[in-house]
């Protein structure tokens, strides 16, 4: 159960990642900078929250 915590977490992190980058390309691209640091700020809280999840699960496990 832990293992699928941790893995989900860390997709998880990873998608926020991806979403950060791509957000940021589409936004500069098309000009909308009010929309691009919307976007930043909350894929920044969900990269935030998958790591406190990740350390929460493998302290817990361990």
């Amino acid at each position: 159960m832990f293992r699928m915590l941790f893995f989900t977490s860390a997709i998880s992190a990873f998608s926020a990642l991806l979403l950060l980058t791509v957000d940021r390309e589409y936004y500069r691209v098309n000009g909308m900078t009010r929309e691009h640091k919307a976007s930043a700020i909350l894929s920044w809280i969900q990269i935030a929250a998958c790591l406190v999840f990740l350390l929460m699960v493998w302290v817990l496990h361990y």
